[in-house]
């Protein structure tokens, strides 16, 4: 397995060292390119800390920090003022809005406390669990005053076996429950990232991961659920299996199919298109239902209604079955395949 992972590790280290050239990290390109959509802002920091220390995430298209990060509060407040509505807000970054190598705590306070002053009512930031502290948060709520705060954070699969191996996350579901028992207890309200088909799982494995995933987050007092289908960025491990014939974005059909099987659990919200660089393929069916199903989905985070969902059809439905039904060595063997031909 030590040997498996270190090829996956050189794979994607020179994939992602390929890009570098060509990767945008001028700030106010960026933000022209990714419009603010649903009251976002992305907070353009000088990378992921994370990142910093070795490959990174395999699935993750950020492929490093921005030239001119000690503008980030600069720009967060410009895009802020873009933003008419002050009910919720969410803070994105390309890394852990807790992690101070990325964000100082003096920039995180004054963040929370513009935006409260500002008067919106919900703040919603995301993390990756290992930056959740108690003392620390404890600080920020004071601050916060009667501002509820969502914390969102990754989780991505319920195996560890898969996050390591076909996403290098660097955390073990242990990590994820130490990080919802400290929200719980400080009453902190968060939602748990779940991605969809990570790198060399089959459509089915897919599912019934994302699926274990969703009912284990639910479980563990997750607020929502987001599920993230793994979207075709370049310079990712799924752009170059893609390339050689190895991976295809999940079908939309297998996220309704999840949200079939989980939609009684609680309340389910779908990403996976608000990227940066911005993707080339995202989840699909075909060209004759993909804008009808994406519509229906759309109506679902809204309504949460089944039966917006449960009626729709199309030809091309019988060729996922058909690729539901596809066997597949075990996950060990299909890497090592692929490490081969590296």
């Amino acid at each position: 397995m030590d040997k498996i992972k270190e090829g996956l590790c050189s794979l994607v280290q020179k994939i992602k060292k390929e890009g570098l050239d060509s990767y945008e990290t001028d700030v106010s390109k960026v933000t022209r390119e990714v419009p603010i959509n649903k009251s976002i802002v992305a907070l353009n920091t000088s990378g992921c800390s994370y990142k910093k220390e070795g490959v990174g995430c395999f699935h993750c298209g950020h492929l490093k920090g921005y030239e001119h990060s000690e503008r980030m509060f600069e720009q967060f407040l410009s895009d802020v003022e873009r933003i008419e509505e002050k009910n919720k807000i969410s803070i994105y970054s390309n890394g852990s809005f807790f992690d101070s190598r990325e964000i100082s705590e003096d920039s995180q306070k004054a963040i929370l406390q513009h935006l409260k002053n500002l008067g919106f009512r919900q703040i919603v930031l995301e993390t990756r669990p290992e930056h959740i502290k108690k003392e620390r948060l404890e600080k920020l709520l004071n601050d916060l005053d009667k501002t509820e705060l969502l914390v969102g954070l990754g989780f991505d699969t319920y195996s560890d076996k898969i996050r390591d191996l076909c996403l290098n996350k660097g955390f073990l579901r242990k990590d994820y429950n130490n990080a919802t028992r400290i929200l719980a207890d400080l009453n902190i309200q968060f939602e748990s990232r779940i991605v969809i088909k990570p790198p060399f799982l089959t459509e089915r494995e897919g599912i019934d991961e994302a699926i274990k995933s969703v009912r284990y987050a639910f479980d563990r007092g997750s607020e929502y659920i987001s599920l993230e289908p793994i979207a075709l960025q370049p310079h990712t491990l799924q752009d170059y299996l893609h390339k050689i014939g190895k991976y295809r974005a999940p079908w939309l059909w297998s996220i309704l199919s999840i949200i079939s099987e989980t939609h009684n659990l609680g309340k389910i919200n779908i990403g996976g298109e608000n990227f940066y660089p911005i993707p080339y393929e995202v989840a699909h069916n075909c060209h004759n239902c993909d804008i009808r199903i994406k519509t229906v989905l759309k109506q679902f985070e809204k309504t949460q209604n089944i039966e917006d969902i449960s009626e729709i059809s199309c030809k091309c439905k019988k060729e996922w079955i058909y690729d539901l039904k596809k066997g597949a060595p075990n996950l060990y063997d299909r890497i090592e395949r692929v490490l081969e031909k590296f």
